[in-house]
């Protein structure tokens, strides 16, 4: 599925406007099925945090990324 759209994966850089739109979803769309338990557990922190009233601590920890 991905061998003929991993290009896209390849040169990100290159304008999506250049690409024919088929072969980009074809390519993102793997990416974002992998990423969907991560973004899922993320809705789920955040939601949890809005509910608690401990949303600040939240969006204190985006500005110090564990990832830096």
């Amino acid at each position: 599925m991905l061998g003929r759209t991993r290009w896209l994966l390849q040169q990100p850089r290159r304008p999506l406007s250049r690409t024919p739109r088929p072969a980009s979803w074809e390519a993102y769309a793997v990416v974002w099925q992998r990423a969907r338990p991560l973004l899922w557990r993320e809705t789920e922190r955040v939601g949890t945090a809005t509910v608690t009233g401990t949303l600040d601590v939240v969006l204190a920890g985006l500005a110090k990324p564990c990832w830096r």
